[in-house]
C-alpha cells in the first residue's frame, strides 16, 4: 500500500506542486536563457526563493527598490514590484510570468483546482531598460 501511495504522490501530487515554486521556475528560465547572474536581481518577492540560486546555477542578489538597480537588466518580482517600476518611470518587458504558491503551506483553496486561482500569487521576470 505504501508503494502505491508513494507512486501516486510522486507522479501526480508532487509534480503538480513543483510547478508553483517560483525559485525553480524562474531559476530554470535564467539558466536556460543564459541570463548573466550579475545582471539579475530579485525585488519584493513574497517567497524565500530557497531554490532560485540552485536552478539558476549562480548567485542572484536581492534589492529593495528600483533605485538600487545599478545597471542590472533583469528583475524577478511580483505585482508590487511592477508597480514600483511604473511609479519610477522604468520601462520593462515581461520575459516570464507565472503563478506561485508556498507549497510547504498547503491550504484547501490551493488544493482545490476550482479555487486555486484565489490562493496563488503571480511572479514576473522582467527586462528593464531595453
Amino acid at each position: 500500500g505504501m508503494i502505491i501511495v508513494n507512486i501516486f504522490l510522486t507522479n501526480h501530487v508532487y509534480s503538480t506542486l513543483l510547478k508553483y515554486q517560483v525559485g525553480a521556475q524562474a531559476g530554470r528560465y535564467i539558466h536556460k536563457n543564459a541570463l548573466p547572474h550579475n545582471q539579475v536581481v530579485t525585488m519584493g518577492v513574497d517567497d524565500p526563493l530557497n531554490s532560485l540560486q540552485f536552478y539558476a546555477q549562480g548567485t542572484i542578489a536581492g534589492i529593495d527598490n528600483p533605485t538600487e538597480l545599478a545597471g542590472r537588466k533583469y528583475i524577478l518580482t511580483m505585482d508590487k514590484g511592477l508597480n514600483l517600476l511604473k511609479l519610477n518611470g522604468i520601462a520593462y518587458q515581461v520575459l516570464q510570468h507565472g503563478e506561485f504558491y508556498k507549497v510547504s503551506e498547503l491550504t484547501p483553496d490551493f488544493l482545490n483546482p476550482q479555487t486555486r486561482n484565489k490562493a496563488v500569487k503571480h511572479y514576473y521576470l522582467v527586462k528593464v531598460g531595453f
